[in-house]
């Protein structure tokens, strides 16, 4: 009975945030999040071959900035290889370079990509791992999010 206890309080730590929750304002500080706008949070690395994929679509969208703002976070330990990742793909949207990963330990992803929509520091939706109509969907769950 105990070990099933505490998986139920650890539970939370180890499959991260889900849809619906409210991620602690330390963290929101970090992501520099605004409550009126839609925040998408793409997690992403070097070594993960379909964020490469991914993430060209994802510099291509035209997102209404007074309503919608997106953030990558490259979870890459090593600067070098992050810094030099970034600039072949030339990500034109903010990066936050997490290599201490403490923000992806935090939302603890089950696959890489990893998207999160959130607004007001509530999260809205989660998309795991790529999809190849990652424009379409997000257009599309823009318009049912407004």
């Amino acid at each position: 009975m105990r070990i099933l206890f505490t998986i139920i309080l650890l539970s939370p730590l180890l499959f991260g945030f889900k849809v619906g929750e409210i991620l602690p304002q330390k963290l929101q500080n970090t992501l520099n999040l605004e409550n009126d706008k839609i925040t998408l949070v793409h997690f992403f690395a070097s070594w993960c071959h379909s964020c490469e994929k991914e993430l060209p679509m994802l510099n291509s969208l035209t997102l209404d900035s007074h309503h919608t703002i997106m953030i990558g976070i490259d979870i890459d330990t090593d600067i070098t290889k992050a810094k030099k990742f970034q600039e072949k793909l030339q990500l034109h949207f903010p990066l936050i370079n997490d290599t201490n990963q403490e923000i992806v330990k935090a939302f603890n992803p089950v696959a890489m990509p990893a998207l999160y929509y959130i607004k007001e520091g509530k999260i809205l939706k989660i998309i795991s791992g790529a999809k190849k109509e990652i424009l379409h969907i997000i257009e599309e769950d823009l318009k049912s999010f407004r």
